[in-house]
């Protein structure tokens, strides 16, 4: 909603984050054939300071793969694979996205929307299982090969119809996928009342992340919309498919860059790594449930606009500080001085990528070691300096470093930490 935007103004003043910093970065790559660091983008957050600190990194686009009758896996897929073939793991990586549609729903055009989606990305259409020289392997059917329906339901005259649409999504998301056969997704149509749905979808994490999913329910309401007016959806064209960005990644692992990133990665995990012991009345299982509840609080406007504040008034973003303060009542729980919590990035460093299905998050292990007697100013400042240095280094896979660090396998937590933000 900025109408003009000055080479003086902070990004961050206007509203910018770390997300979007990616794909300011990925647009300057791929329109100057140059680009930035995270943290010299953090200290230079004007047109004017970062186009004094650019560097020359030609854009290389991503190429396309041979045909084959199969495709390698990424290192997140690969570990998403391991985990759901424990008990309750395939279950734990569905996910699940829901939007209220208003208006005369053409319901045969809203079909063919998800069709054409289906048929235009090849990640919705892939399948996994292992090959005969033991590997796992990610399979695609032909277009059209696809035999995929959007479940129907009419709760516009049912008693209870909040409890009943609320429990059609919950038993429709406990449903867990067979990762040897696709799609790997499914979709619920509920009609709530006249001109009024509940469109449903839930997929599993193996071909998909949030953004992906965001993704899809902009591509089928945009479909949809053409079909309406009959004219040719305007959707950005795709040069390639997630299976030529598995093959490239797997490649740009080996460079040098990525083997800096490995180096960084082992350096913050060297010596004794932390366990976060948090206070319970109950006793840890001994294997990991899966089991859980969700607890929501909204803060308010006040508190919202005197974090903002803080925030500016340190240069930091507001993640920076949530972060910190995170840490701070992690480190009061436990008295532990050595914290390590997740937090997940986005993964589409390459410009290609934005406009892409499939599973690109990555997750960053953050280690913070809070000193005895520091402020609260100092763990901010040790916070931001531990972010940026982490964000320069994101395209290293959490999964190859849980590999690389050979950790004893503790089957009652998570790799690495059990806190992600």
């Amino acid at each position: 909603g900025i109408e003009k935007i000055g080479i003086h103004d902070d990004f961050f003043e206007l509203g910018g984050h770390s997300l979007i910093v990616g794909q300011v970065i990925n647009r300057i790559n791929q329109q100057l054939g140059k680009t930035v660091s995270f943290k010299t983008f953090f200290s230079n957050a004007t047109v004017e300071k970062i186009t004094a600190q650019l560097k020359d990194n030609n854009y290389l686009p991503i190429q396309k793969s041979p045909q084959a009758l199969s495709y390698p896996l990424t290192a997140s897929q690969n570990r998403l694979w391991i985990l759901s073939q424990l008990e309750g793991g395939s279950l734990a990586y569905n996910m699940p996205a829901a939007v209220k549609l208003k208006g005369n729903l053409d319901i045969d055009k809203f079909e063919e929307s998800f069709k054409r989606l289906i048929n235009r990305h090849e990640i919705l259409r892939t399948y996994f299982k292992i090959n005969n020289e033991g590997e796992v392997r990610q399979y695609i059917l032909p277009e059209n090969d696809l035999k995929f329906k959007i479940v129907q339901e009419d709760y516009s005259l049912a008693e209870n119809q909040e409890d009943a649409v609320r429990n059609h999504l919950y038993e429709r998301n406990r449903e867990t996928f067979d990762l040897e056969n696709a799609p790997l997704l499914r979709a619920s149509l509920l009609k709530i009342r006249e001109e009024e749905y509940v469109f449903f979808l839930s997929l599993h994490h193996i071909i998909g992340d949030g953004w992906t999913i965001e993704l899809i329910i902009a591509e089928i309401v945009k479909t949809y919309n053409a079909l309406k007016k009959d004219n040719a959806a305007a959707l950005p064209a795709l040069k390639i498919q997630y299976k030529d960005y598995a093959l490239w990644f797997n490649e740009e692992l080996q460079l040098e860059k990525y083997k800096a990133s490995e180096t960084y990665w082992l350096n913050q995990f060297s010596g004794q790594i932390p366990v976060l012991d948090l206070p319970s009345f109950k006793t840890r299982p001994l294997v990991q449930t899966y089991n859980g509840d969700a607890v929501k609080h909204t803060f308010g406007k006040e508190f919202s606009e005197k974090l903002k504040s803080f925030s500016q008034e340190h240069d930091l973003t507001l993640f920076m500080t949530l972060m910190s303060g995170i840490n701070a009542l992690l480190h009061r729980y436990t008295g532990q001085d050595d914290i390590v919590v997740g937090t997940p990035i986005a993964g589409r460093e390459h410009p290609d990528l934005e406009n892409q299905l499939g599973l690109f998050l990555n997750t960053l292990a953050i280690r913070t070691q809070i000193k005895e007697k520091v402020t609260f100013l100092d763990l901010i400042t040790n916070q931001k300096e531990n972010l940026l240095e982490a964000y320069d280094h994101q395209n290293y896979p959490f999964d190859l470093l849980v590999s690389q660090l050979n950790l004893k396998r503790d089957s009652s937590r998570s790799a690495l930490f059990d806190v992600l933000v």
